[in-house]
């Protein structure tokens, strides 16, 4: 049984203390007003838990009560049920419309009067809940999104702060490694080779941090432009070639030899193919092939990587685009991946409006496809 601060309006004495008896009786405080007027004074400097108002009284009738209530964001949110003898329709649409939230009719049935009281006060106070769950919920969001902004600078400054250093330390390297500065004996080459690649690594890590940085701020600049479909994927070809060859991977383009012109970065999307046909090479055994492609789709085009890889196991597939992510399939020449290469990519794909999929079966390969809205497409 609930229990709660119960306010009832009503010109006549002997249903005021009918009413007051019943939820008396049931464990509610009872206020009483036989005034419209009195009540609305009442109900704003000491509001109850729920209202109990007559429609037909002197003066000031039940609905212009109700109406007083609920324009005072004050007294809005306190539930009122309306009593009264009649039972036209029209009243009860009447009273529902002022905004009340139930209708008891006299003579009054004990029963139904506590149910149809209790009904509310437990709406009532789950929507109170709700609303405190709310508040909280946007206030833990606002603390997020603060924390996530500092991180942001924070990972930002960093990266540039490493990025000098590393490009310094890589550049002494390569006047070593190019025996610019005279011969190196082979075994300390090997060395400096491995800290040669150990830079590049580093350098791809900062760039992908810049960018995830800058994705998360909003301050991802696309600079969009009419392209060619057809040349940029012969040029993204071009690209990948000398990676593919060096491990002794095939690579062929597929592309009809019309295509419709795609507004877009293509700065971006070139970083998009070409880490898109890097993860195919760098997953693929030799003596395999890389396929780059594209196809117009209604009004999109469809640009695509696939390979003869290992492939992705279903159980991993919804994770290839989540951050900082390292499948169980593993490199085939052992290169190094960051683990943000694919989610910078997702977040590229629909900076342009476009979406990205893979399609993946263990030992066979998989294909990776992002669609690009057509110029002059709807909604493009």
């Amino acid at each position: 049984m609930l229990s709660g601060d119960i306010f009832i309006v009503d010109d006549n004495s002997n249903n005021l203390n009918l009413l007051a008896g019943i939820l008396r009786d049931h464990g509610y405080g009872v206020r009483m007003a036989k005034s419209g007027r009195r009540a609305v004074t009442t109900v704003k400097s000491h509001p109850p838990d729920l209202v109990m108002l007559d429609i037909r009284m002197p003066e000031m009738d039940g609905y212009e009560v109700c109406e007083a209530l609920k324009a005072d964001p004050a007294t809005r949110s306190i539930p009122i049920v309306f009593i009264s003898a009649l039972d036209d329709p029209f009243d009860k649409v009447r009273a529902f419309n002022s905004g009340g939230c139930d209708y008891v009719t006299k003579p009054f049935q004990e029963q139904e009067v506590v149910a149809r009281v209790e009904n509310q006060l437990r709406i009532s106070r789950l929507q109170r809940e709700l609303e405190r769950r709310n508040v909280e919920l946007a206030r833990k969001n606002q603390e997020l999104l603060e924390l996530n902004e500092e991180k942001n600078r924070f990972v930002g400054m960093a990266a540039h702060d490493l990025r000098h250093p590393i490009t310094v330390t890589k550049a002494y390297l390569g006047l070593f490694v190019g025996g610019i500065l005279g011969d190196v004996p082979e075994s300390q080459l090997q060395i400096l080779k491995t800290m040669d690649r150990a830079c590049e690594t580093m350098l791809a890590l900062i760039d992908d941090l810049l960018d995830v940085s800058a994705i998360e701020a909003g301050h991802l600049d696309l600079r969009t432009v009419d392209v060619d479909v057809v040349r940029f994927l012969e040029e993204c070809m071009a690209d990948g070639l000398l990676t593919a060859k060096a491990k002794s991977i095939g690579m062929r383009l597929d592309v009809p030899p019309a295509m419709p012109v795609v507004r877009m970065d293509p700065k971006r999307i070139r970083q998009v193919v070409n880490n898109l046909v890097s993860n195919a090479v760098k997953f693929s055994h030799p003596g395999t092939s890389v396929c780059l492609g594209a196809r117009p789709d209604g009004g999109e085009i469809h640009m695509f990587v696939r390979d003869q890889g290992q492939g992705i196991p279903e159980g991993e597939i919804q994770k290839v685009f989540a951050e900082f992510v390292r499948l169980s399939v593993r490199p085939t020449g052992g290169e190094r991946s960051t683990g943000l290469g694919l989610a910078i990519v997702k977040r590229i794909v629909e900076a342009h409006g476009g979406r990205i999929w893979v399609e993946s079966e263990a030992n066979k390969g998989s294909t990776f496809t992002f669609a690009l809205p057509v110029r002059g497409a709807a909604g493009a």
